[in-house]
């Protein structure tokens, strides 16, 4: 039996202790150096957006009439859209088509019971009603009329 003390089982003992350590340090290494490559990536990204930060203000320092100009035609492009889109599906399509579409109440032949109230209060609503097409929702056809583009209705 080898004893405690035998010069063989210590030097293996050794060199199992010394392969844990080495393992040990490499991954401490392995883990610093990520974490330094995070740093470094965090740094630069840091510095990358204060540099867009500080060209945006040097543009908006050197053009401000532009930037206004810029902001300004947005606006009215999404508030011309949104109008646009209010025309050919909302009841305020009678103003701009009020020759062609004719705006007219739904009749509804309801008693004063509650649903029909509510049936009346919903239906009273002036709805448009295309002269050749009595389809309230769409209404291209008459505002690309009135650009002169004449449509078939199917």
């Amino acid at each position: 039996m080898l004893g405690q003390n035998h010069p063989v089982k210590h030097r293996y003992q050794c060199n199992v202790n010394w392969g844990q350590r080495h393992r040990e340090r490499h991954r401490e290494r392995h883990r610093d150096r990520e974490r330094e490559r995070q740093r470094d990536t965090e740094r630069e990204r840091d510095r990358e957006i204060q540099r867009h930060r500080e060209r945006e203000g040097t543009h908006q320092q050197k053009f401000p009439q532009l930037w206004e100009a810029a902001l300004i035609i947005v606006q009215l492009h999404f508030s011309w859209i949104s109008l646009l889109h209010v025309n050919t599906l909302s009841s305020g399509a009678a103003a701009t088509t009020r020759d062609l579409c004719k705006v007219q109440p739904q009749d509804s032949g309801a008693s004063a019971g509650g649903r029909d109230r509510e049936r009346l209060s919903v239906s009273a609503r002036p709805q448009l009603t295309c002269p050749r097409r009595a389809v309230p929702e769409l209404h291209t056809c008459c505002v690309q009329e009135q650009r002169g583009v004449p449509r078939e209705h199917k």
